[in-house]
């Protein structure tokens, strides 16, 4: 690639395509807004609002109104919509059907819930699960026993969150804010965007409680993730005896997907097993058609990237009762995800002056991937039910991530089959991630607020190996030893946080701080050693944390973190 103008030509080409990313997430997508408000002309707080696809009335995404009863939703594709509207006690009620245009606003008129007469009139109340619940410390978006309960993977649920964006590339970003950390049962994960994605998109919806949205974490979590957490909350049957579910789904579009999953639950009054087996598969594929300009050339290109691969997660754990306070147990859970993508592009280079195609690139990228993952907890939960609460976890995890890619980029004149320069790449790219740690968090009742502390030490070893092979006409490949490398990582966290919430009146108040103590090695072994690396760090890190809210009616909240 550093021939002639092919390098810098392929870079602009790989910087055409990020930014074209990037601009049509922000142009293609759309914005609903409105508002809700009640019989009087003030603004409901808190009421749930879910967007629906006219064409099929499938669920979208959501939000809960803030204050004053307003509401958006981002990240909306062009199409034809309505809203739901609805809150406790209140009728629900649907606005028209409306067209979202692509980087548009559309403004949903005011809307007016009345109170339901029939409901307050009721003797008997079934309580049901709303699809949306805000609460003072995070937002909640409910699964099980809603319309989400099926025919969705966790990758999807994220997106009909309340204010999360999934991108093209599957970057996940919450408020506007990147860097979100995901959480499964309380517990961070370590792993890429991709490898993420892949993970969430092999957890069904079957196997999902609930999603927590936390906008502004507090000291009790990792500092890591101070761009918000999302906390997804995995299924657990209370209910005695033994119970099981079989979920089955097809979906046929433009693409198609499939998935199986199986639960089952066996609870007595001294224990509980349980455990899940999900697959999911299908295929997948996007058109990109990139149209640039510089210096007078036009590269006009236009690409296809096909994606499939089978996943495979299993859940199985077992929890002994003591007594009617105390619970020891054991989990252990894992995924097994096959993927593959290939990527293939057709780009003539214009020169716009004589209006003469210069040459073509015919560039493609196949990438195979294995993940795999296993994860192993013992737990110890104690609560007295009257505020005081003692939780211990012991972890270990273990990830793997299998990448071999083969990039051919081939130049040629129009009309003449024959390349008259090549660029062949292929690249192996194995990691493998360690995770050890050890939790420990307390919470009890204190002078009307509630107390709490804890501490955790955890341990994340890191190994990153990368060759980079230049591939020949005659297919002989040679090591690049300037982009081959193997990169370790180690780093140790000892940490330990104190917080204290309660109530004043109609203020509700919060105040913490997380101390963390960090060592961390990072060795780079290349080639060339002269070129070998190590570096240490240690120190330590203090994160405060505080909020107030202001209660003015049972509609209206001030908040301030």
């Amino acid at each position: 690639m550093r021939m002639r103008y092919n390098f810098a030509l392929l870079l602009f080409l790989a910087a055409a395509v990020g930014a074209s990313d990037a601009y049509s997430q922000s142009t293609r997508s759309g914005v609903v807004t409105g508002r809700i408000i009640d019989d009087a002309g003030l603004g409901l707080q808190a009421a749930t609002t879910a967007l629906y696809l006219v064409a099929d009335s499938s669920l979208i995404s959501g939000a809960a109104s803030d204050e004053n009863g307003n509401y958006s939703i981002d990240g909306i594709r062009p199409g034809e919509y309505f809203v739901r509207m609805s809150f406790v006690g209140f009728t629900t009620t649907d606005s028209d059907d409306f067209v979202v245009e692509a980087g548009k606003t559309f403004q949903v008129p005011t809307t007016t819930l009345s109170e339901d007469a029939v409901a307050l009139a009721a003797v008997n109340v079934e309580a049901e699960r709303d699809l949306i619940e805000v609460q003072p410390d995070k937002t909640v978006l409910n699964v099980q026993g809603t319309i989400n309960a099926t025919g969705s993977n966790g990758l999807e649920l994220l997106k009909k969150s309340p204010g999360v964006v999934v991108d093209n590339n599957d970057n996940i970003i919450l408020s506007g804010k990147n860097g979100v950390k995901v959480y499964v049962d309380g517990k961070p994960s370590p792993l890429s965007t991709e490898d993420l994605a892949a993970q969430l998109r092999s957890m069904q919806a079957s196997e999902i409680d609930a999603i927590e949205i936390i906008t502004n974490p507090g000291a009790k979590y990792e500092a890591e993730g101070n761009a918000g957490i999302i906390n997804i909350r995995l299924r657990r049957d209370k209910s005695l005896g033994f119970n099981s579910t079989l979920d089955l789904g097809y979906r046929q579009g433009e693409s198609t997907s499939y998935n199986a999953s199986s639960t089952f639950n066996f609870r007595s009054p001294k224990f509980n097993t349980f455990g899940s087996y999900a697959f999911n598969g299908g295929d997948r594929y996007n058109w990109m058609d990139i149209y640039r300009v510089q210096n007078d050339v036009l590269f006009d290109q236009e690409s296809r990237t096909d994606s499939d691969g089978p996943g495979n997660r299993f859940r199985i754990g077992n929890d002994i009762f003591l007594n009617d306070k105390a619970v020891v147990g054991i989990l252990v859970s894992g995924y097994v995800n096959d993927a593959n993508r290939l990527n293939s592009s057709l780009t003539p280079i214009v020169n716009l002056a004589s209006n003469e195609t210069q040459s073509i690139l015919e560039a493609s990228s196949s990438n195979d991937g294995v993940r795999r993952n296993f994860n192993a907890n013992a737990n110890f939960r104690w609560d007295n039910r009257k505020g005081t609460s003692t939780n211990a976890d012991l972890d270990y995890a273990t990830f793997y991530n299998g990448n071999a890619s083969f990039q051919p980029n081939y130049y040629r004149e129009p009309g003449n089959p024959e390349a008259f320069t090549q660029n062949v790449f292929r690249s192996l790219a194995p990691t493998n991630i360690d995770v050890m740690a050890a939790k420990f968090d307390h919470e009890r009742n204190l002078a009307g607020g509630k107390l709490g502390f804890g501490s955790k030490v955890s341990s994340v070893k890191t190994d990153n190996v990368y060759n980079f092979f230049r591939v020949e006409e005659d297919d002989s490949e040679t090591l690049d030893v300037d982009r081959s490398n193997d990169f370790a990582f180690t780093e140790t966290i000892g940490a330990a946080y104190l917080n204290f919430n309660g109530t004043m009146g109609r203020f509700d108040y919060s105040a913490g701080i997380r101390g963390e103590l960090t060592q961390s090695t990072g060795e780079l072994t290349a080639f060339k050693a002269t070129d070998n690396n190590t570096v240490k760090r240690e120190y330590i890190d203090l994160f405060p944390s505080g909020g107030v809210s202001f209660r003015a009616n049972q509609n209206n909240q001030v908040r301030l973190n």
